[in-house]
């Protein structure tokens, strides 16, 4: 009932757009508030109109009235109109009535302004057009009414002694039924063209109910589809997290070479299939139009250093990276460094995907823009292959891959170029590509990014608190914190962290969102009821478009996406901001213990 319901209100949306009405009660009160509107106000007030301008015209003619009709006739016209306008507004259905009686009066003002030498037969003409609006049928009726009614007031006249000339009366009767059977042909064009009007109606009234219906199906798909994006998302990336998690831990243990190399192939893989995964789930909220950024401090110098060492493991003997940093660079800047980071692996990625020697620089420059930002340039260039300048644009739209008889032997989704063009658009920027064919490419992306003031202060050790459900996960939160100097505490669920927080404090929470029972988000509600400001990063495999405000809405100070990275944690740590938002929670409202 709930999706017909919507359904009817989609169709009653878009017949509110396009004019018509759709329910057919609504339609039929619709036409009797019509007729009593045109039959108890309308046609009164018009009929008191024009009965006014007949008495005025006829008491202004040359010949004037006869003087027994001189205050007859303006009382009969106006009586006539004060009495039926009185009748309608309480019977209105008799207003069809009151247009034969109109006749007579009409009949009446041609035998006063001289019977058959009248040309006020001009007013019965006027009421058979009309009729057209109403049919032939009622418009052929009045063409013989308005007849009968001129024949009867010539008898009348010929029997009060007035000499009526025949052929003057035969004219003027002739051209008074003439004219209303030309107006009776002209309501039959009339009502066929209704008719088909009315078909055409019929048709749109249908083409609106199952479009509304389809539109309420395509929500549903929408919604289910961003449900499954959630669901898949979250159940893709938890497992991803513990593999690329564990794969960077053990790295950086005593290995043996062989070990070394076996592993780091592991992590190259895993973190290709990472990419893969982000940029399908990407596709789908750029479709939707729900593809937002994450704006926050990052420190620009060391993410690009990042990349350098994500990448390095690629080169060989005959192929080397090269990383160059204009000095002029700033270092901590305002932008989405996510995002930045991943239009730099996709162009990374190509550059060694179709580079089997020479060299691949990664050059990052910058110049002076407006309102305290720099344009930052950022190129990725290569001496491989190279793309003729007929694919170039082409490469930029989705699922369209580069020659065939590259892509076939290096692979590719044909996603990766379309996603950084749109993602580059999004950050204010934009991204081209410069090439020929065997002398190498050279991509380069311009977005314009924020300065923000350098922080100074000593680094300490925290003391975190890691609620997480799933063990892999918690291992790798745990080793990622000792790497980086700080104690970690875990707890499994929601009512266990409440329960540690009656009796110890932390510098932070990393807080999982999806966990049996009672959820992160919970738990984060529950701590600020309570007054309790502990900054709280929420860590979550939700990649839909609103979930990051949504999380801090609900009392969050920050945000991180899972899989989560090493360098990632490492940036969110030692930016602190999750502290600075802390605080700002702690001056509203005094922390209160635990009840």
């Amino acid at each position: 009932m709930t999706d017909k319901a919507s359904a009817q209100g989609g169709a009653r949306s878009l017949e509110s757009e396009a004019g018509l009405e759709l329910d057919p009660q609504a339609a039929e009160q619709r036409k009797r508030r019509a007729y009593r509107r045109l039959h108890a106000f309308e046609f009164p007030l018009f009929r008191f109109i024009g009965m006014s301008l007949i008495v005025l015209v006829v008491r202004l003619l040359p010949s004037g009235l006869d003087p027994g009709w001189q205050n007859l006739f303006p009382a009969i016209c106006l009586g006539y109109c004060i009495v039926s306008w009185a009748i309608l507004l309480v019977w209105e259905r008799l207003g069809r009535l009151f247009l034969l009686l109109d006749v007579a009066i009409f009949c009446l003002t041609i035998y006063v302004t001289g019977a058959e030498q009248s040309w006020f037969i001009f007013v019965l003409i006027i009421r058979v057009a009309d009729q057209i609006p109403t049919g032939p049928r009622r418009t052929l009726l009045f063409t013989h009414v308005n007849l009968a009614g001129y024949l009867a007031m010539l008898a009348v006249a010929a029997a009060n002694g007035h000499p009526i000339e025949r052929e003057a009366a035969t004219e003027k009767a002739l051209i008074v039924y003439l004219s209303g059977l030309y107006l009776s042909f002209s309501a039959l064009q009339a009502k066929s063209l209704h008719d088909e009007a009315a078909g055409a109606l019929r048709l749109a009234r249908g083409l609106i109910t199952d479009l509304g219906r389809r539109t309420h199906e395509l929500e549903i798909a929408n919604q289910t589809r961003t449900r499954f994006l959630a669901n898949t998302s979250h159940e893709l990336r938890t497992p991803m997290n513990g593999v690329l998690g564990m794969l960077d831990l053990t790295l950086d243990t005593a290995l043996t070479d062989q070990q070394r190399s076996f592993l780091g192939d592991a992590r190259t893989s895993a973190g290709a299939l990472l990419r893969v995964l982000n940029d399908i789930l990407d596709l789908g909220k750029l479709e939707a139009g729900r593809l937002s950024l994450t704006v926050g401090g990052f420190d620009l110098p060391a993410l690009l250093g990042e990349l350098e060492t994500d990448y390095a493991p690629r080169s060989t003997d005959g192929l080397t990276l090269e990383l160059r940093l204009d000095p002029a660079l700033p270092r901590r800047v305002q932008g989405d460094s996510a995002r930045l980071s991943q239009i730099l692996s996709h162009l990374l990625d190509n550059a060694f995907k179709f580079t089997s020697a020479g060299r691949i620089v990664l050059s990052a420059t910058c110049e002076p823009a407006p309102e305290s930002r720099v344009l930052l340039r950022v190129q990725v260039s290569d001496t491989g292959v190279g793309i003729g300048p007929e694919v170039i644009e082409a490469m930029f739209k989705p699922f369209v891959l580069g020659d065939d008889s590259l892509t076939r032997s290096q692979g590719g989704s044909g996603l990766g170029l379309a996603l950084c063009r749109d993602l580059a658009r999004l950050m204010g920027g934009r991204l081209w590509a410069e090439s020929l064919p065997e002398r190498g490419s050279n991509f380069t992306l311009e977005v314009p990014v924020e300065l923000e003031p350098a922080t100074e202060g000593a680094a300490r050790s925290l003391r975190v608190l890691v609620v997480e459900d799933n063990e892999v996960n918690q291992r790798v939160c745990t080793r990622m914190l000792e790497k980086l100097g700080h104690m970690a505490q875990v707890v499994s669920d929601g009512p266990a962290a409440l329960a540690l927080f009656e009796s110890e404090t932390f510098d932070l929470v990393l807080m999982d969102v999806q966990m049996p029972g009672m959820d992160g988000l919970e738990v984060t509600r529950r701590l600020r009821a309570v007054g309790n400001q502990v900054p709280i990063v929420v860590l979550t495999a939700h990649a839909t478009d609103g979930y990051r405000e949504h999380c801090l809405e609900q009392g969050a100070n920050d945000y991180l996406g899972k899989p989560l990275r090493l360098p990632q944690l490492k940036r969110l740590l030692n930016s602190r901001s999750w502290e600075d938002a802390s605080r700002a929670l702690a001056v509203d409202e005094p922390e209160r213990p635990l009840q």
